[in-house]
């Protein structure tokens, strides 16, 4: 009978896991838990994307339960990464290396429904558009463009493969952020894409260049009076001329650079943005915009040259 006991005990130690309390959550709470595992998307650069590959491909491969949870829920895959500067190595969409990245594409896209769409494109001055290699990548992506929400473009030099994106006229109709910028100062934008967004009737937020401000702003025709976010690094022309339309502005980061010059009578107007609640500054002393923020809760000066008096 000892033994008997001993056996039997072994057996429901062996089973023990049976009975824990995550084998007992629902398919729903599971899929909100997994959620948590996706970074935020405001810092999705080529090393989170490397920590992307795991979810959710990585979780689904637990067990049944799981995967089901997971193929279940549409907001999972809705983080679309394409990194055309290296494919084969940094596309997200791949659990093992010898996965082929377009059916992991495919297969991401479909497991997304119809849930709003999170798109990355990194290009480089080397990435063609209409390369069998990559043109597959971006007809599967470009064809849910009506499904974007988020759409990052990040590209150096000439990068050919941005005149593709300039097809999506008047298909952005749920695009509600827009992260647009290059790398470098000698780069090329196609003269299509500078009115696509435009149109945008969703759009809330642009941020035009880095968070550090290292790179230039593309000098984009914007749906002004819809963003209440942006970050841009541009000329003193373009944002005293661009800026008071953007009347309903609540988060604004700019760096201006002082050529080109503007007349001296735009100068000394001060711009007005009537709703701004946090402001960041970051520019040399000679670079000064008069501005009048009546609401202002929050400033921020990221240029260690500025001096600051508080009046």
């Amino acid at each position: 009978m000892d033994e008997e006991i001993l056996i039997l005990k072994f057996i429901i130690n062996a089973h023990h896991s049976i009975l824990s309390a995550v084998r007992r959550l629902p398919p729903e709470i599971l899929g909100e838990i997994f959620l948590l595992a996706l970074p935020d998307v405001d810092y999705i650069d080529s090393d989170v994307a490397e920590h992307i590959k795991g979810t959710p491909w990585l979780l689904s491969h637990v067990c049944r339960r799981w995967r089901a949870a997971i193929q279940g829920n549409p907001l999972l895959w809705s983080n679309i990464h394409v990194d055309t500067i290296n494919l084969r190595r940094r596309i997200i969409h791949t659990f093992r290396e010898d996965e082929h990245p377009l059916r992991a594409l495919e297969t991401q896209i479909t497991l997304s429904d119809n849930a709003p769409l999170f798109v990355d494109f990194w290009m480089s001055r080397d990435t063609e558009g209409n390369s069998p290699k990559f043109s597959k990548f971006f007809e599967l992506v470009l064809g849910q463009s009506s499904r974007w929400q988020q759409l990052k473009v990040c590209w150096s030099g000439r990068a050919p493969a941005l005149h593709l994106l300039s097809c999506l006229t008047d298909q952005l109709a749920h695009l509600q952020r827009l992260v647009f910028h290059p790398y470098g100062f000698r780069y090329q934008l196609p003269p299509a894409l500078g009115s696509l967004f435009a149109l945008a009737p969703s759009l809330r937020e642009a941020l035009l260049t880095s968070n550090d401000f290292t790179d230039p702003s593309p000098p984009l025709d914007l749906p002004w009076h819809q963003l209440t976010r942006l970050r841009l690094r541009s000329s003193q022309a373009y944002i005293v001329e661009n800026l008071p339309k953007a009347v309903n502005l609540r988060d604004c980061a700019i760096a201006p650079s002082r050529y080109p010059l503007i007349s001296p009578s735009l100068a000394n107007l001060p711009l007005v943005l009537p709703n701004v609640r946090r402001l960041t500054l970051c520019e040399a002393p000679e670079n000064w915009l008069k501005l009048d923020t009546p609401l202002l809760e929050h400033l921020h000066l990221q240029s260690a040259q500025i001096s600051f008096s508080k009046s």
